[in-house]
């Protein structure tokens, strides 16, 4: 019945209304509903409608930028004007038993969440396991779950693996380990302005026993400045193929000796340099001629320095890193490129851009490691000097000296050289 200024008195009309909420029922921590405000349902018209009003429970859809759903309520505005769903806008606005919205039921236990303020709701990922999107959890079994840093789907924390799912890990030798053939250096830009312009590119090998986990591991360690690809060669068990090859670009000595310090800290212990890994170190041929080719393969192959080269290599000579056999001189004329032949050598001349050390044994040493960088380094620099002879060059006490002066620019070289019985015949130590 109309009221004395022609307004509709819903309650004189129908009596005590309680206000509809948004939920089946709201957490018992809330502690109830309070009083609803009698002039909160007092409405005369519809600012945008002629039609009248009705108090029955209708269906609202609910639409915001990370989800949506479906549920029975009225919402009212400030003034009792208008018939509004809940949102940002009128939140604020409306009592509080109203600002309490039931998002979802958790993913795990199918209780209720509430956004109220108290039961907060959690949203770990992109996706569920089984590639749904936007599941959510309760703060009682949101603990149990994470998201797989490497797809986003949200998986129980017990099934992941150095917070890796066993998807991506199954998956990640396909995905991540490239061709033998691929170019590193044509994927990622070389790094540093060395003076002597010496680039040096580094193939460090491994095998595996848990190839997807150790492959997931490993990129992120050197994504930035390497690619893992294939290699026949690595063997475990007798399988082939079962491991992979570290290649990074192009770097200064010095940009190396900064940049794999995360990875030698944090290598996978599966991660296992055995008897069919090696170190190869490709170096810039910037400036060197077919004299300074043939000492360096005299140097090598002299069997005056086999045990020098042997204890420098930390592994002997073998099929993939024959430096036990002699090598004619004759090779290194126009570059050696010209004159292809096994690249199973100490000294590998078939690239036109590098020549290849191909001596050395994998490592996880850091100290090792640079070891092989700075030795390459040195020999380079000893032969390209005009200062010594052939003879010289091939004596091995001759590089030892030159190394033991230089002492600053390989410090892990001769810290090797200075600590090895190998080397004590040679007094360098003195």
């Amino acid at each position: 019945m109309p009221n004395a200024e022609g307004s509709v008195d819903l309650i004189a009309e129908i009596g005590h209304v309680e206000p509809p909420i948004l939920a089946d029922g709201l957490p018992e921590e809330i502690g109830g509903i309070p009083e609803p405000d009698p002039t909160y349902f007092k409405l005369d018209k519809f600012p945008h409608s002629d039609k009248p009003f009705n108090l029955e429970l209708k269906k609202i859809n609910y639409n915001m930028p990370d989800y949506s759903w479906e549920e029975d309520a009225y919402v009212f505005d400030k003034n009792g004007l208008d018939v509004v769903p809940v949102s940002k806008k009128t939140a604020a606005a409306a009592p509080p038993e109203r600002r309490y919205r039931r998002v979802a039921n958790c993913c795990e236990c199918k209780q209720p969440i509430y956004e109220d303020g108290k039961t907060r709701y959690h949203r770990n990922g992109k996706r569920d396991r089984n590639g749904e999107r936007n599941f959510y959890y309760c703060d009682n079994c949101a603990p149990k779950f994470a998201a797989c840093g490497c797809c986003g789907h949200n998986f129980l924390t017990a099934e992941l693996q150095y917070e890796h799912c066993p998807y991506c890990i199954e998956d990640a030798p396909n995905r991540y380990i490239e061709a033998y053939h691929t170019k590193v250096e044509q994927v990622i830009e070389k790094k540093g302005e060395p003076r002597d312009q010496l680039f040096f590119g580094v193939e460090l090998e491994y095998a595996s026993g848990r190839l997807g986990l150790d492959t997931l591991i490993v990129r992120n360690l050197v994504r930035d400045f390497a690619k893992l690809k294939k290699d026949r060669s690595i063997v475990l068990n007798g399988v082939e193929y079962a491991g992979f090859e570290i290649v990074s670009c192009p770097c200064s000595a010095e940009v190396h000796a900064a940049l794999w310090d995360n990875f030698f800290a944090n290598v996978p212990e599966t991660a296992i340099p055995n008897e069919s890994c090696g170190m190869h170190v490709h170096v810039s041929r910037v400036r060197v001629g077919d004299l300074q080719i043939a000492k360096i393969m005299m140097m090598i192959h002299d069997k005056k320095n086999r045990g020098y080269i042997e204890a420098i290599a930390e592994r002997a000579s073998g099929h993939h890193n024959n430096f036990h056999d002699p090598r004619p001189v004759c090779e290194a004329k126009e570059g050696g490129f010209y004159m292809p032949r096994d690249r199973h050598s100490a000294l590998n001349l078939n690239n036109r851009n590098t020549i290849e050390f191909r001596i050395f044994a994998s490592t996880k040493v850091r100290a090792s490691f640079l070891k092989n960088i700075e030795f390459c380094r040195a020999i380079m620099k000893f032969t390209g000097m005009g200062e010594y002879s052939i003879g010289q060059i091939q004596d091995f006490a001759v590089f030892a000296e030159y190394v033991k002066r230089n002492a600053k620019i390989y410090p892990n070289l001769w810290e090797f050289m200075r600590g090895n019985p190998v080397f004590a015949r040679l007094n360098i130590a003195k």
